[in-house]
C-alpha cells in the first residue's frame, strides 16, 4: 500500500504559495514571465471592474517583476499567445489551448435566449465582420431590445456576443470595457476555434478539466466547490471517477492535511518537498491578491489552509457589507493577515489606502509596515499614480 504524505497546514500554505510564486524571490519577471505565469496557472479570471486594477493584471501584477498592463495587451491582441474565453467564468488562457473547449463553443450554439430574434440578424453581423477588419457592438447597430442573462440589450450586441460564445467571433480587442470582435480567420485563431477536440468522449475531457482546475488552484479536495464552477454537466460520480482515475495514473497525488484529503499534480512533487523542507526561508514578502486570484478561486481551501474567510462583497448590497465593495486579501510571508481597501485614481495621481482591516490576532510590526507600504507603492505604479495617500 502506498503511503499518503501527511503535512501540516503552514505547509499546506507554503507549498500553495511556492506553486503560485507568491512566497519568496519572484520567479517570474516581464513580459515572458506573463505568458509564462499563464502555463503554470492555465487560466487566470477575468473582471471588468477597475478601481485599483482590474482583476487579472492583479493576479499577474503579485506575482510578475516589473509587470505592466501594455504586456498582457500585447500578449491578448498583438502576439495572439493568450486569447479571452471562458473557463472558470471569463478567463484569459492560452491561445493553444482553445481547442480543448469546443464544448463551451458547442453549449452555447444550441442553447441561449432571444434565439429566433438573433438568428435573423447574424447573418447581417458576419457580413460586416467580413468587411471590416473588426466591429463593435455601435458598428452594428440594430438597437431593437432583446432579453439577455444580464438584462435588455440590442438584438446587435446580443448577436456578437452569441458569436463569440461560438467562437465564430473572436476579441478582437478591447478598450475599457468595450469588446471588438472579428473572425477567428482575421488574427490567426483560425485554426484553434476549428481544430478537433482532443477529448470527444466525456470522461477523458472531465479528467482533463479536473487536472487542469488542480493547476490552477494547486490544491483540491475531491468534493463539489467553487473550484469547479463553470464546469457544466460534472457530477458527483464524474468528479469521482475523473480523480480516481487520474489518482491511478500516477497524474495527481493525495496529501493528508490534519485529517483531511487533498490532492496535488504529481508534476508539483518538487515544490512539496521545497515547502517542507527545514531550511525553507521565509522572507518578509508583501502582496495584494486580486478578489478572483487563483490561490481563491476554491474559498473553502483558502479558509481550511489559511484559516481566511473571504467574500468579494462587490456585488453585496452595500448595507450588508462587512468590509467594503472592492477589498483585496493581503498576503504578508506565508499567510493571508487581512484586507486592504485601496483607490487609483489616475487623474489626480492618488492611491489611496481608505482601510485595513488586519485579522484577529494579526502582529503588526515595522517589518511588516515596510513591506505593506511597498506593495502600495507598487500597486500606485501599476495604476499610473504617483503618491500614496492612507487614510487609516
Amino acid at each position: 500500500m502506498i503511503s499518503v504524505p501527511q503535512i501540516t497546514k503552514k505547509q499546506a500554505a507554503r507549498y500553495l504559495l511556492l506553486r503560485h510564486g507568491l512566497l519568496g524571490r519572484r520567479q517570474y519577471a516581464g513580459k515572458n514571465g506573463v505568458r509564462a505565469l499563464f502555463d503554470t496557472l492555465g487560466a487566470i479570471q477575468y473582471d471588468p471592474v477597475s478601481i485599483c486594477g482590474r482583476s487579472p493584471e492583479l493576479t499577474i501584477h503579485a506575482r510578475v517583476a516589473g509587470y505592466r498592463p501594455e504586456m498582457l495587451w500585447e500578449l491578448l491582441y498583438k502576439d495572439r499567445v493568450l486569447v479571452d474565453y471562458f473557463d472558470k467564468c471569463m478567463c484569459i488562457l492560452p491561445a493553444e489551448d482553445f481547442k480543448y473547449f469546443g464544448r463551451t463553443r458547442k453549449r452555447y450554439a444550441e442553447n441561449g435566449r432571444s434565439r429566433e430574434e438573433i438568428d435573423r440578424v447574424i447573418p447581417q453581423v458576419l457580413a460586416l465582420a467580413a468587411r471590416q477588419e473588426c466591429i463593435s457592438a455601435r458598428d452594428i447597430g440594430l438597437r431593437d431590445k432583446i432579453d439577455w442573462p444580464w438584462g435588455p440589450t440590442s438584438v446587435g450586441r446580443a448577436a456578437a456576443e452569441r458569436l463569440y460564445h461560438e467562437g465564430r467571433l473572436v476579441i478582437h480587442h478591447k478598450e475599457g470595457v468595450v469588446r471588438w470582435y472579428a473572425l477567428p480567420e482575421k488574427v490567426g485563431l483560425e485554426e484553434q476555434v476549428t481544430a478537433p477536440d482532443p477529448h470527444p468522449d466525456d470522461a477523458d475531457f472531465y479528467k482533463w478539466i479536473v487536472r487542469r482546475r488542480l493547476r490552477s488552484i494547486g490544491m483540491m479536495e475531491n468534493r463539489p466547490g467553487d473550484g469547479f464552477l463553470g464546469l457544466r454537466g460534472l457530477t458527483g460520480p464524474l468528479r469521482r471517477a475523473a480523480f480516481a482515475a487520474l489518482e491511478a495514473e500516477g497524474a495527481i497525488l493525495p496529501l493528508e492535511v490534519e485529517g483531511r484529503r487533498y490532492y496535488i499534480d504529481s508534476r508539483d512533487r518538487p515544490v512539496l518537498e521545497a515547502a517542507c523542507a527545514p531550511g525553507l526561508r521565509v522572507p518578509s514578502r508583501c502582496e495584494l491578491l486580486a478578489p478572483l486570484d487563483n490561490l481563491l478561486w476554491d474559498r473553502r481551501l483558502a479558509a481550511d489552509i489559511f484559516d481566511f474567510q473571504y467574500k468579494w462583497e462587490i456585488y453585496t448590497p452595500e448595507s450588508d457589507r462587512k468590509y467594503g465593495a472592492y477589498v483585496l486579501p493581503v498576503l504578508y510571508r506565508d499567510a493571508l493577515v487581512g484586507r486592504a481597501e485601496p483607490v487609483a485614481d489616475a487623474k489626480s495621481g492618488v492611491l489611496t489606502l481608505r482601510r485595513f482591516w488586519p485579522e484577529l490576532g494579526f502582529r503588526d510590526s515595522a517589518a511588516f509596515r515596510g513591506a505593506f507600504e511597498g506593495a502600495l507603492r507598487r500597486l500606485a505604479r501599476l495604476n499610473g499614480c504617483r503618491q500614496v495617500e492612507i487614510l487609516e
